[in-house]
């Protein structure tokens, strides 16, 4: 549950970031200050440089139960595909970079979770690539 100064699912990541362990951690604004203060790490099932259209990308992570994060390059796209579900949650109340594991069976309350039917955030630090997910 929130505290009352957050807001209830904040679905959209403020940034993301790719992790020397091969997770991509999400980071998340529940304050609206602009400081991350949620964080949910999933695991990369695949990468690779593609020159696939980005809704044939979309469809294929949507038809896969995955989360595609995308760099773009000139023409080609490197991409990145994770599990929707987490591994790892944690919340950062004091703002001050220090995670703590939310437990296991929070996580389906979690805040990035209002957003499994997108797929697909399309820019490094940029948000759902949808208007409304």
């Amino acid at each position: 549950m929130a505290d009352a100064g957050q807001r209830d699912n904040p679905a959209e990541p403020v940034d993301w970031d790719v992790l020397p362990n091969g997770l991509i951690e999400v980071q998340y604004d529940r304050t609206g200050d602009g400081v991350p203060d949620y964080v949910d790490l999933h695991q990369i099932a695949w990468s690779g440089w593609t020159a696939q259209p980005l809704r044939e990308i979309e469809a294929q992570a949507h038809a896969d139960g995955q989360w595609g994060f995308i760099v773009q390059y000139d023409q080609d796209l490197y991409v990145y595909l994770t599990r929707a579900e987490p591994l790892f949650v944690g919340n950062d109340t004091q703002q001050d970079g220090g995670w703590v594991a939310v437990p296991t069976d929070s996580q389906r309350e979690a805040v990035g979770h209002g957003c499994l039917g997108c797929a697909l955030t399309t820019e490094k630090g940029g948000a759902c690539h949808r208007e409304r997910c």
